[in-house]
């Protein structure tokens, strides 16, 4: 018998980004603590991107600014550490980026100490993460007030990441953080009293305030959050155009989680009219910018024919890659396929594979899909009944 496996759900999708320090922040003069540390990245071979903060060094490349370097002054060495990491007139090269910036650090340049703690972090340095390192140059850093090294020191101690868990003392750091109005500490405080992580109660109306702070200073992040918040009157009244508007901002700042709910927000004529070519053209730009989630929702739209032709090998597609980028109600969806014959040959033991994926990272629907399986217990659907999955979205909090 066919298993129909869309089925009408609501969950609001959980990403976040987090890090924080207790006690009183102290300043120095080589550190830029306005949000306006502001980072570029760049992709490196070993496939990890690094950060770097944009301070008031030289940012091209020339015999004066090495001569510099050479003579030991640490500014001289840090932005030659930037120059080589970008290619700004030179040649790009790692090697040279992380020896200048070593140098910059040993000295206590305080900029290139957080960014050495971030590329230890992050595995640039010997292609896989060294957190005792990345842990001792943040708190090198966050000694001298550098909000977005004191963050990460109060992630160290929330992730026990290079130091002995502390969950209360790195809530300190992180409260720390956002007193100084960093992004990402306030995206993670929002998070946590959303969800109720770190042994906090869930507190909407503080999850709301958090993200309102963020959101108003421009983070497109928190502007999502915050438009879902009024979509599902989240620590606040529900209000469909504020959420709708929010949502619109996010969108236009250039958050792939700003252009999902968008979509949504098209799709069930949240503060605007219901378009569903709408709704499939704003969770293609989700889809584009890399948001697995929204690639999902497109190989629906696809099996649906909803914003386009519907094409159930192009939704198996779609499926595929949102299933191995670990998303679950792609893994979802896919193991279905699989089970049902549905844009692809019917194989029982991939569909298993598939749903066990979805039911390990917690997706109920799955679980019972299995549990049906198991006992064998089916329920013939007629056709033309159906069951959509809709607006699940797999929580993935990933703090880097």
């Amino acid at each position: 018998m066919k298993i129909t496996f869309f089925i009408l759900l609501l969950f609001c999708a959980l990403k976040t980004s987090a890090q924080g320090l207790g006690g009183e922040i102290k300043r120095s003069d080589n550190t830029p603590t306005d949000k306006a540390a502001m980072k570029q990245k760049i992709i490196y071979k070993h496939g990890k991107s690094v950060e770097l903060d944009n301070s008031s060094v030289e940012d091209i490349y020339s015999i004066e600014l090495e001569e510099k370097a050479q003579q030991g002054n640490a500014a001289a060495q840090y932005a030659l550490a930037k120059i080589y990491c970008l290619g700004k007139g030179v040649e790009p090269n790692e090697e040279l980026s992380n020896k200048y910036l070593v140098k910059s650090a040993e000295q206590g340049y305080t900029a290139a100490q957080y960014t050495l703690g971030k590329r230890y972090l992050n595995g640039n340095m010997s292609g896989v993460p060294q957190y005792d390192l990345a842990h001792k140059y943040f708190v090198l850093a966050a000694d001298k007030g550098h909000i977005n090294a004191i963050f990460h020191v109060g992630l160290d101690y929330l992730l026990g990441r290079g130091v002995l868990q502390n969950v209360s003392k790195g809530l300190l750091y992180v409260e720390d953080a956002a007193k100084e109005n960093d992004e990402s500490a306030l995206n993670f405080l929002g998070i946590m009293y959303r969800d109720g992580r770190y042994n906090q109660q869930q507190n909407p109306r503080k999850a709301f305030d958090y993200f309102l702070r963020n959101a108003l200073q421009g983070n497109a992040d928190a502007q999502s959050y915050l438009g879902q918040c009024y979509m599902y009157g989240f620590g606040t009244e529900k209000d469909g155009q504020k959420a709708f508007e929010w949502l619109k901002k996010s969108a236009s700042n250039g958050s792939s989680d700003g252009y999902y709910w968008l979509a949504m927000c098209y799709e069930k004529g949240c503060g605007v009219k219901r378009d569903l070519q709408e709704f499939f053209s704003n969770m293609m730009i989700s889809a584009n910018l890399g948001d697995a989630s929204a690639k999902a929702q497109i190989g629906s739209c696809y099996i649906r024919g909803e914003g386009v032709e519907k094409d159930e090998k192009e939704a198996v597609r779609w499926f595929i890659i949102a299933a191995n980028q670990g998303d679950a109600l792609g893994q979802f969806y896919l193991g279905n396929c699989f089970l049902d014959g549905i844009g692809i040959e019917k194989d029982h033991q991939t569909a298993i594979v598939w749903l066990k994926k979805a039911a390990d990272a917690g997706f109920s629907p799955a679980m019972d899909t299995l549990n049906q399986l198991k006992n064998e217990t089916f329920i013939c659907l007629s056709d033309g009944v159906d069951i959509y999955i809709r607006h699940i979205r797999t929580s993935s909090y990933i703090y880097k």
